[in-house]
């Protein structure tokens, strides 16, 4: 849920400030110094009468680290959220978003021979509608999101209390304002039910691909990514056999060498870090009957485990024929 003043994706965080001298140590000294002049200047302060909270806070204001245990975070400006008040979704977006992880409530335990002895009787009771509509004053598209309690202004989730609601009046049933909350509630309900097919579908991806939800999306770019550049692949080759001179030829193949380095490029850019195993390795190091590394049950290797027996070669006979191997102790 995106607030007031609170609509940036990402932030970065600035910290472990350290001195990294290179080959122009003298200089760097310099180029510091003349920053760290240049951002008390700018906020109005002495460096030599100040407090170290009045620098700190200069400091923050221009992201400019001046000791080790300091640390600012800043917002990324230029990644926001377009939709206020919704959940984001990544079809409004043409680069990836942070996926928030949802909480499910928990479920109190009931104990059910109770449950079931103390309702055994028990007749629900008939719905009855607490104010009358006029179905023919309504859209067709909004009859099925029309709730079973009256509405108000500005109360899109119902979340007014019983005082509130007394003090207000409901809207009327066809006015425009009406209209407007009801096709509010429908778009909230779409929403989650696309929210909802995102998620099977990242779980229907995650079983066809073998991994989890959250490495499905790594394993589909570098499908992606290597599709495109078999493509290009592919259109060498054509261009090869097509092409019957060798200047033509050249000519097309420069068009695309450009292609194909950024294909390489953009697959090299995804490789895995050092250190980030998948799920498919962790789960074969994790198998309960692994074979242990220093039993081999192999008798074709020139080099067993077993310190009496060896494998002498094939044995041949006198017409060429190549018999089974023969193991001596």
């Amino acid at each position: 849920m995106v607030q007031k003043a609170q609509n940036y994706m990402y932030r970065k965080y600035y910290s472990e400030f350290k001195y990294r001298y290179s080959s122009s140590k003298k200089r760097q000294e310099k180029r510091f110094e003349r920053n760290r002049r240049r951002v008390f200047k700018k906020a109005g302060i002495d460096s030599i009468s100040s407090t170290k909270e009045e620098k700190l806070l200069a400091s923050r204001r221009s992201t400019f680290l001046l000791t080790e245990s300091q640390y600012i975070v800043k917002p990324i400006m230029h990644l926001k959220y377009k939709k206020k008040f919704t959940y984001p979704l990544q079809g409004f977006y043409n680069f990836p978003i942070p996926h928030l992880k949802e909480t499910s409530p928990a479920v109190p335990e009931v104990d059910m021979t109770s449950f079931f002895e103390a309702n055994r009787n028990y007749i629900p009771p008939t719905p009855v509608l607490t104010h009358p509509i006029d179905v023919s004053k309504v859209p067709p598209d909004l009859i099925p999101y029309i709730p079973d309690y009256p509405v108000y202004y500005g109360d899109i989730h119902n979340h007014l209390s019983n005082k509130q609601k007394a003090q207000r009046k409901p809207l009327q049933v066809g006015s425009k304002k009406w209209k407007d909350h009801i096709r509010q509630i429908k778009f909230f309900k779409e929403n989650q039910l696309a929210r909802e097919q995102e998620r099977l579908d990242r779980l229907d991806n995650a079983k066809l691909w073998n991994t989890s939800p959250h490495k499905v999306d790594q394993r589909l770019s570098h499908e992606r990514l290597l599709n495109k550049l078999q493509d290009r692949y592919d259109d060498y080759r054509k261009i090869k056999s097509q092409v019957s001179t060798i200047d033509n030829f050249n000519n097309e193949c420069k068009k695309l060498s450009s292609l194909i380095e950024d294909a390489h490029l953009d697959l090299a850019l995804t490789q895995r870090l050092s250190g980030d195993t998948s799920d498919d390795t962790k789960a074969f190091e994790q198998r309960p009957c692994k074979r242990v590394a220093n039993v081999n049950h192999n008798l074709d290797l020139l080099q067993s485990s077993h310190t009496k027996k060896r494998i002498r070669a094939l044995n041949t006979s006198d017409d060429g024929i190549v018999l089974t191997p023969v193991i001596t102790e």
